[in-house]
């Protein structure tokens, strides 16, 4: 094959390259739909959101968690039902911090940890209810960050932690409802980033997706009906489109720009409908066989 050859058919796989990309990128700026406030009030079950008011929760996270928790009030106005106290608590539990005492349903919520750290996270959680939170509340649950597993973490690592840490809490506290949520997600580069990536200057957010769309694949397979997939939320448009890629051979979710407020968390209406299926989870979650 002559040079002339050579530089032609690179030239022609390039532009398939870019073509092919630009078809995926155009689907994933497409507009498939927003939520509105309709939404929130259909998601909104009032029985089911009602029975979850009732419960003394506890919930560990960060910023996407507090995405969740602000708007749980407004899932409870959409319902026309009273809303749980929502309680936020801090300090490090290792050193006495107070926990709920109240005998009533409350929600109560911390910002736990160290982005980036997520073992550090599951210590702390796992510190937390030792600490007497477990005496106190009928179910718990962390969230891990987007943050705490990107390209460069092992995520069979992580689960195996996660999955030991779940293990000792539910065998020294049976009484309480360990759920489990799925680690959020990162919108998709745009179009001049990805193009870059064609020439080896690649954006870290497909790998990044990539290593908790394995993380969470993990979690799904191990604890069932037990695991509240707001990754699956975040990456279904509604009009059940989902944004999807491939990087280094493995399929990946994406967030939602719809859904976005930035390139990793939720803007407002969708997370109220996203804490509206939450409370209803908690609620399902601790009914009676």
């Amino acid at each position: 094959m002559n040079r002339t050859l050579r530089a032609r058919l690179g030239v022609t796989v390039a532009v398939l390259a870019v073509g092919s990309l630009l078809l995926v990128w155009m689907f994933q700026r497409q507009d498939h739909g927003q939520y509105s406030a309709a939404d929130i009030s259909a998601a909104a079950d009032g029985t089911a959101v009602q029975r979850a008011a009732d419960l003394r929760v506890f919930f560990a996270h960060q910023s996407v968690g507090d995405d969740l928790v602000s708007e749980i009030p407004a899932v409870y106005a959409a319902a026309e039902v009273t809303s749980p106290e929502v309680i936020e608590v801090s300090g490090d539990p290792r050193e006495g911090s107070a926990v709920p005492s109240s005998d009533e349903g409350f929600f109560a919520h911390t910002r736990i940890g160290e982005n980036g750290d997520p073992i550090g996270k599951l210590e702390e959680f796992d510190a937390w209810m030792r600490a007497g939170m477990a005496d106190r509340v009928d179910v718990a649950f962390i969230k891990l960050c987007y943050v705490d597993l990107t390209g460069d973490t092992d995520a069979d690592a992580v689960f195996k932690r996660y999955n030991q840490t779940l293990a000792s809490l539910e065998r020294d506290y049976p009484d309480v409802t360990f759920v489990v949520v799925t680690t959020p997600l990162s919108t998709e580069p745009e179009l001049k980033t990805r193009i870059k990536g064609l020439l080896g200057r690649d954006h870290p957010a497909p790998k990044s997706n990539a290593v908790r769309q394995r993380f969470n694949e993990l979690l799904r397979e191990q604890y069932g009906t037990r695991v509240f997939d707001v990754a699956a939320f975040q990456s279904t448009a509604p009009d059940g489109s989902r944004i999807r890629g491939t990087v280094d051979g493995q399929e990946y979710f994406a967030l939602y720009d719809g859904h976005a407020r930035d390139q990793g968390h939720l803007n407002d209406t969708a997370s109220a409908v996203a804490a509206a299926r939450l409370m209803t989870f908690l609620a399902d979650a601790t009914a009676p066989d």
